[in-house]
């Protein structure tokens, strides 16, 4: 749904691996990305 106000971004998701499921309720989930150009923390 589009609300007034909303703001949209670029295109970003392709910049991202999601890492984890750090949380999973009934109204919404907590993911954990990593950004793909950051390496993994060598």
């Amino acid at each position: 749904r589009e609300v007034e106000g909303d703001v949209f971004f670029p295109t970003f998701e392709d910049q991202f691996e999601e890492e984890s499921v750090l949380r999973v309720e009934p109204e919404f989930s907590i993911l954990h990305y990593r950004n793909r150009s950051l390496g993994q923390g060598d």
